[in-house]
């Protein structure tokens, strides 16, 4: 059953999600498809223009993502497509795992409305980033 995520000293939430350049197979690292490699290369993380500047973060700056359950390295891209509060990556890299906890993103019972589905995909996390 889902249960909303606890209090965290990490003040952000982490999302993931899909991209055009991503699909089952890319968890290879590109291997199969370079091309598709080569438009998505490296970890990005979307941030804020208000929680990039709280942090000094700065647009393609490599940064850290990290809880007390471990850290990830990855480049900031400064976005106002992504709310303040929240932060959202690409999933499938290796090690971005580390940082969720296994609890489910969504009610199980949202799942349920959709026969097509066999469980979640994306796990939660609260997050802190920092420049390297």
């Amino acid at each position: 059953m889902y249960e909303p995520l606890p209090s965290s000293p990490h003040p952000l939430t982490f999302r993931q999600g899909r991209t055009l350049t991503h699909f089952h197979g890319f968890y290879d690292h590109g291997r199969a498809l370079p091309s598709l490699a080569k438009a998505d290369s490296e970890p990005v993380l979307w941030i804020s223009p208000a929680d990039a500047a709280a942090r000094g973060v700065i647009d393609g700056a490599a940064i850290r993502i990290h809880n007390e359950r471990g850290a990830f390295e990855a480049r900031a891209q400064v976005t106002d497509k992504i709310p303040a509060g929240t932060v959202w990556m690409r999933d499938g890299w290796r090690g971005v795992n580390d940082l969720t906890s296994g609890a489910p993103s969504i009610p199980d019972e949202a799942g349920d409305l959709f026969p097509f589905t066999t469980g979640q995909s994306a796990y939660d996390a609260r997050v802190e980033v920092s420049p390297l």
